[in-house]
Order: structure tokens, then sequence, then C-alpha cells
């Protein structure tokens, strides 16, 4: 639970900080130059840090993917043999 309140914490503190600054973060974004690979780490960022949340959120409820199924039960894959 600590993990999904801290990354949920993170998550909006950093959009807070987005909108507080917005003009200064357009400026630099916009300058062009070296500065075109801000927008694209700006969105690494907030993609890892919302990832993160999600996941230990979706954790902390006990969801799982469902797993592949096969006849007979088992969870064991055999090689195909041709």
């Amino acid at each position: 639970m600590a993990k999904a309140v801290a990354f949920g914490g993170l998550s909006l503190l950093s959009y807070a900080l987005v909108f507080v600054f917005q003009d200064r973060v357009m400026d630099y974004t916009t300058r062009g130059a070296g500065h075109a690979v801000l927008p694209v780490l700006g969105v690494l960022y907030f993609s890892l840090i919302h990832g993160a949340f999600a996941s230990n959120l979706i954790a902390l409820f006990g969801v799982e993917a469902a797993g592949r199924r096969r006849e007979g039960g088992g969870d064991r894959q055999e090689p195909d043999s041709r």
C-alpha cells in the first residue's frame, strides 16, 4: 500500500507542478533545437510514474492477469515436437 500511495502522491505532485509552472514549461519545450527532447522526456517520466502507480494500485486490489489454460488443466506447456 505504501508504494501505491507514494507513486500516487508523486504523480499528483508532478501534475500540479506542471500546471503551476505551465508558462515556464511551455517556454522551455517550444524553444526548439536541443530543447525538443524535453517533451519526450516529460512524457516518459509521466508514463513511468503513472504506470508504477497503476501497477501498485491494481496489485493492492489483488487483481491478476488470467493465465492461459490448456485442456487437461496443466499450467505447463509442452514444446511442440514437430
